[in-house]
């Protein structure tokens, strides 16, 4: 009854077992006013059928609402679930990619490099024995 704090009131003073007393708000609020030092009033009169009615259509309203809100959470939390599960995935896969395009540039440029130490091996040896001048002189007559 704690937890429904706009339906029960709890008893300031609690009975000779330490438990507290709770009353319905309803009844609560329709008791006359006590003067301070005055015993309370033991009579209390039952609720009419018109406060019990109103009182069980708004226990029912707020039942509804409680499950409503339970239901929406609870498809929220799913939501959020499946998002969460996505967006791993999706990082993985840009994790993948990202490590991929890391590795083909460092092999390209491995493979450029040996190309062109390669082609400056190739150049000297020409050079050195003449090749290299012979092929640009053919190459512009």
């Amino acid at each position: 009854m704690e937890k429904f704090r706009g339906l029960f009131r709890k008893s300031p003073t609690p009975d000779g077992t330490g438990e507290h007393f709770y009353t319905v708000h309803l009844r609560y609020a329709r008791r006359p006013p006590r003067k301070p030092g005055e015993a309370q009033d033991a009579s209390n009169e039952p609720l009419t059928s018109q406060e019990i009615s109103s009182l069980l259509e708004l226990i029912s309203i707020m039942v509804t609402h409680e499950k409503e809100t339970s239901r929406l959470l609870f498809v929220q939390e799913e939501q959020f679930k499946q998002l969460s599960l996505e967006i791993k995935q999706q990082n993985w896969a840009q994790t993948v990619t990202s490590i991929t395009s890391f590795a083909t540039a460092i092999i390209a440029a491995v493979v450029a490099i040996s190309v062109a130490v390669m082609t400056l091996k190739q150049g000297d040896g020409r050079k050195r024995r003449g090749i290299g001048n012979l092929h640009e002189e053919v190459m512009f007559d």
